[in-house]
């Protein structure tokens, strides 16, 4: 997460010059980290003991996208 915010913010005040490649991965794991983190803020609104499926669902869409950076 980090290296790819140090990327994100090169990129975004034109420090560094990234082919469209580049920008464009830049852009798709800056997605899924925001994904990964909108998934995480969902989870800690979930009570598991009372909402075990939806827990469930949650943690393996969280899962899905950390395995696919």
């Amino acid at each position: 997460k980090k290296e790819n915010d140090q990327e994100y913010s090169a990129m975004k005040k034109n420090l560094k010059t990234f082919t469209s490649q580049e920008r464009n991965i830049i852009m798709q794991t800056r997605k899924k980290l925001d994904g990964v983190n909108d998934l995480l803020d969902e989870y800690d609104t979930i009570d598991p003991a009372k909402q075990e499926d939806r827990a469930r669902t949650v943690r393996a869409r969280i899962l899905n996208l950390i395995e696919s950076l």
